[in-house]
């Protein structure tokens, strides 16, 4: 099989995370899910979620999700208003775990979910993945009604997360041999979370265009009856000048 350790685990989480940040309509059809779990978990493999109930810790509400049942908690998720999820690994780390098994850990990791109505909520935590190669006979390339790389072909020597065996005799495996890199093993623990709201959530969408500049008043184009403007007329010509000079900014 080929070689872990290098980055290729953590490339293949990219590439899922890329998968759950799309915002197609098919994300509502159960087919869209299982398809995408079955290209990037074994069969045995098992989604761990400990989400607490606030940020004090006071009470925590742990998942254990194995895959046939994976697929429908994903949907049940899209269709309650998440419109897409993302996986930020800042500072993540892959380490070889033993001979085609590596594993992907990420001491600060933010996993995002973006809501219909606006609002953002960014679970903060520990992510710990661990990724293993398995045998797979290559499929003909697909269209467009399943899942797909983010990443393309090139991306790291993944193309959807398929690497070419080395040819016979390389580690027993036949010649042209293809393999899928998978999670065997999907840890994550929100320990904090912050939530946000999108502004024109609020005030609508926002004007691009150039402010307007409101006409002068009068008093700034006649003085008063002496034949110049008072120290009251003065004064609201300052102000509005300092208006004028803040819409434009």
């Amino acid at each position: 099989p080929p070689a872990l350790g290098h980055g290729q685990g953590l490339i293949r989480l990219l590439q899922f995370s890329g998968n759950l940040a799309s915002e197609s309509r098919q994300k509502h059809q159960l087919s869209w899910w299982n398809e995408l779990i079955r290209e990037y978990f074994t069969p045995r493999a098992v989604m761990r979620f400990t989400l607490w109930k606030d940020n004090l810790r006071s009470e925590a509400k742990p998942f254990e999700i194995t895959v046939p049942i994976l697929p429908r908690f994903l949907l049940v998720t899209t269709q309650s208003g998440v419109k897409s999820m993302t996986l930020t690994l800042d500072g993540a780390r892959e380490r070889l775990f033993a001979n085609g098994h590596a594993v992907v850990e990420c001491v600060a990791a933010v996993w995002t979910y973006k809501y219909n109505n606006g609002y953002t909520v960014a679970l903060r935590g520990p992510l710990t993945v661990h990724v293993v190669v398995t045998a797979v006979t290559p499929n003909p390339p697909r269209g467009d009604a399943g899942p797909s790389s983010p990443l393309g072909p090139g991306g790291g020597g993944l193309s959807n997360g398929v690497v070419a065996g080395a040819g016979a005799g390389a580690g027993g495996a036949p010649a042209g041999q293809a393999f899928l890199l998978k999670f065997d093993d999907f840890q994550f623990d929100a320990s904090f979370h912050d939530k946000y709201i999108a502004l024109e959530s609020i005030m609508g969408p926002r004007s691009i265009e150039s402010p307007r500049l409101m006409p002068p008043p009068m008093s700034m184009m006649q003085g008063n009856s002496q034949g110049g403007p008072s120290g009251g007329q003065r004064v609201s010509d300052a102000c509005y000048l300092a208006i004028l000079e803040f819409r434009a900014f």
